[in-house]
């Protein structure tokens, strides 16, 4: 009986002294909505936004990017997302930060299908709303002189140049 009391008195002596730590949530992953869309060079009625995008660095050069995304980015389409940083301070441009994201092979194959033909498109990388320029993606897999990661069997879209490490690594996280 003494034991037990003594127990007793331990647990409620322990439990006064330390305080109850609940388990302990991992941090949320930040929400990022991330959308592939393919673009026009000249407004679709009822294809395209009816407001273009700077394309380049020249003004007069817009794409109208298409209304409904050819693929939405999840966790589950994107196998890595890699930031990079970029020093341009000697040009006085100063440090930007990119983000390629490394596709599924079921999710270039879900992008492929929304494409006819083997003529090169262009698509936009959307996040949050923002469109992220404008990217070449190719079909034609004998076409030579394309980029690797511009070829729909390794299409590799990014998204930069931020001027926020903060921002690029918010992205990347919202892919873990």
């Amino acid at each position: 009986m003494a034991w037990s009391m003594q127990g007793l008195l331990f647990v409620v002596v322990y439990s006064i002294a330390v305080p109850a730590c609940p388990g302990q949530d991992p941090p949320a992953k930040p929400q990022v909505k991330v959308e592939l869309r393919w673009v026009e060079t000249k407004h679709i009625e009822g294809v395209t936004e009816d407001q273009g995008i700077q394309s380049s660095c020249d003004p007069k050069d817009t794409v109208y990017p298409h209304k409904k995304p050819a693929l939405i980015l999840t966790a589950a389409e994107v196998a890595e997302a890699r930031l990079t940083k970029h020093d341009f301070r000697a040009s006085g441009s100063g440090i930007h930060y990119m983000v390629a994201l490394h596709l599924t092979k079921d999710a270039r194959t879900k992008l492929a299908a929304t494409v006819d033909g083997k003529e090169m498109r262009l698509l936009t990388v959307v996040v949050d709303g923002k469109y992220w320029g404008v990217r070449r993606y190719e079909t034609d897999k004998d076409k030579p002189f394309v980029p690797e990661q511009a070829r729909a069997e390794t299409f590799v879209p990014d998204v930069g140049f931020f001027s926020s490490e903060a921002e690029a690594q918010r992205l990347v996280d919202a892919f873990k």
